[in-house]
């Protein structure tokens, strides 16, 4: 058994909700691209080459503290969307609770 201690994940929650805003605000066919670039700059864009063909591919992305999959890429910025309203309907509920 391994007694090393879990990582701690910081959600950066002014981001997310800055975040989720921004890509709520943007048109469906729009919120990959826009997804892909603040995961670049500010995140975890764990997206294999369209050139590899390999299948089955996870997409995975991990954006101020909010991790999201998928196993097709349009649906990356749905699940991280749900993911990032989910965290913070949590921490809502730890502020008031």
């Amino acid at each position: 058994m391994d007694d090393d201690p879990l990582p701690i994940v910081t959600i950066d929650a002014v981001r997310v909700r800055s975040t989720l805003d921004l890509l709520q605000n943007t048109s469906p066919e729009e919120r990959l691209p826009q997804l892909e670039a603040i995961c670049i700059a500010q995140g975890l864009w764990g997206v294999p080459s369209t050139s590899l063909n390999a299948r089955p591919v996870l997409y995975e992305i991990d954006l101020f503290g909010v991790a999201a999959a998928a196993h097709e890429i349009e649906d990356l910025p749905r699940h991280w969307m749900q993911a990032a309203q989910n965290i913070l309907q949590d921490l809502r509920e730890e502020d008031t609770g």
